[in-house]
C-alpha cells in the first residue's frame, strides 16, 4: 500500500550511480565542462527527489496532508491524460509525415514560420 519504498530506491540508484561518479569525475577533471554538466544534472535530479520525497512528512500533518494526496491525485490523473495525449500526438505527427513525405525533393527545405504555406507552394510549382 505505501510505494514510498519504490520511490526511496530510485533515488538511492540515482544518487550512488549517477550523482557520486559524476561528482568523482568532475573534482579530477576541472577541464571538462561536459563532465562539470552532467555532475550538476544528476545532482539536480537528486535535488528534485529529495523535495518531492518531503511530501511523505507534510502528509502527516493535519494541515497539509488532505494537499498531499490532492497533489498525489492529479499526478496519477496527469499520467493517465499524457498517455492519451500521446497517442493522439504520434497518430497526428505520423498521418502528416504521410501527407507530407512526397512533397519535398531532397533539395527542398521548409522554414519553421511558414512551413505548410510553402510545403503547399513547392507541391504547385511542381505538379
Amino acid at each position: 500500500r505505501n510505494s514510498w519504498w519504490f520511490y526511496d530506491l530510485i533515488f538511492y540508484v540515482f544518487s550512488l550511480g549517477i550523482g557520486v561518479p559524476c561528482h568523482i569525475l568532475a573534482m579530477n577533471d576541472n577541464r571538462s565542462s561536459q563532465v562539470v554538466l552532467a555532475s550538476r544534472c544528476g545532482f539536480a535530479l537528486i535535488s528534485l527527489l529529495l523535495w518531492t520525497r518531503f511530501l511523505q512528512f507534510l502528509a502527516a500533518h493535519k494541515t497539509t496532508g488532505p494537499f498531499v494526496k490532492i497533489i498525489s491525485n492529479m499526478l496519477v490523473d496527469m499520467t493517465n491524460f499524457l498517455f492519451v495525449y500521446s497517442v493522439f500526438m504520434v497518430g497526428f505527427a505520423h498521418a502528416f509525415y504521410l501527407l507530407l513525405a512526397g512533397s519535398f525533393s531532397d533539395g527542398d527545405t521548409v522554414d519553421e514560420t511558414s512551413g505548410f504555406a510553402e510545403a503547399g507552394s513547392l507541391r504547385k510549382a511542381k505538379g
